[in-house]
């Protein structure tokens, strides 16, 4: 799993009532993003099929908790997956599967609006990355996948989490985090994709998401991992047997 390199994090000032007027750092805006250095490192895996040599991950040094998929589910899933692609005219036989590899780049801000590409928008700094944004993810990525999340669930599963490994360290979030940055900047940054521009509603609206070549997950962010496994890999082998299929 690849994770949007941040650069320098701007900070903000914030207020709520709960904790008054305060400046925060934004580790959740386009801002915090170098986007020419993840444009690059995408750019060799589209290419190559690996990270750049110069480039490693952090990620195995989070603590996630218990994904409530078990290992055997993953091997059964390895197995069928197998077999099935053993199936497809293309891909091999059931002793010599070809290889498939998959990439999955996992982003707090992966689908900005793409009005940002407007020229009018583009006069906006942060609009200009937001665009250039928009124009990496619509170019490089195969597949589009997106879970929706509900500001309750947003707070739940974020307290529960011990913090984050940094390049520089390590950060956990201040008091009022999520509710003051987080939440603001995903409603702001997605509320292209739902009706009427209402995140609140977490009701999508299927011709915009549709024209942006997203897929989003069913059950509006009540269904559990398992299903939500499901899902996804159904969805990447719709996408893989069409790939095969254009190359016979």
């Amino acid at each position: 799993m690849l994770r949007l390199t941040f650069t320098s994090v701007p900070y903000v000032t914030v207020t709520s009532a709960e904790y008054g007027t305060r400046e925060l750092q934004d580790w959740d805006c386009v801002e915090s993003l170098d986007l020419s250095l993840l444009q690059s490192t995408l750019q060799h895996v589209k290419d190559h099929g690996t990270l750049p040599p110069d480039t490693f991950s952090k990620e195995d040094q989070n603590s996630v908790g218990d994904s409530h998929v078990s290992a055997d589910i993953l091997a059964q899933y390895h197995d069928e997956v197998r077999a099935w692609l053993a199936s497809i005219p293309g891909a091999g036989t059931s002793n010599t599967v070809r290889s498939v590899t998959i990439w999955i780049v996992d982003g707090f801000l992966l689908y900005p609006d793409p009005a940002a590409r407007s020229p009018a928008a583009a006069q906006s700094p942060s609009r200009s990355q937001l665009a250039q944004l928009h124009h990496l993810t619509s170019t490089l990525f195969d597949v589009k996948l997106f879970l929706l999340s509900t500001r309750d669930q947003t707070l739940s599963r974020r307290a529960g989490r011990s913090g984050y490994v940094t390049l520089e360290g390590f950060w956990m979030d201040p008091p009022g985090y999520v509710e003051d940055i987080v939440w603001p900047n995903y409603a702001r940054n997605h509320s292209w994709m739902f009706v009427d521009r209402d995140v609140s509603t977490n009701t999508i609206d299927p011709d915009r998401v549709a024209a942006a070549g997203i897929e989003v997950a069913p059950g509006e962010g009540q269904l559990g991992m398992k299903e939500l496994l499901d899902w996804g890999v159904e969805t990447l082998k719709k996408r893989i047997k069409s790939a095969f299929e254009a190359e016979s």
